[in-house]
């Protein structure tokens, strides 16, 4: 299972094995991964929120992700 958050320039996916986070207007390939570049902590802060809040649009709520999900996912998202 997996989520995916996607403007015109930046990609976030979640996933049970860890987290991406490219730049896509400059790095279309897909090749280099910032989720560990710490400049980039609000926007993958954001990216999770939207996804959360696209869950919660859909009549899914977040809890019932859980098992596949760490709580850092959650952290400082919700409530």
């Amino acid at each position: 299972m997996y989520r995916l958050a996607r403007d015109a320039e930046w990609k976030y996916v979640f996933y049970e094995k860890g987290h991406m986070l490219f730049n896509i207007k400059e790095d279309p390939f897909e090749q280099r991964n910032l989720i560990d570049d710490a400049s980039q902590t609000k926007r993958i802060n954001a990216m999770q929120a939207q996804i959360i809040r696209r869950m919660g649009e859909m009549m899914v709520p977040p809890a019932s992700l859980t098992t596949n999900m760490p709580i850092e996912f959650y952290k400082g998202v919700l409530p």
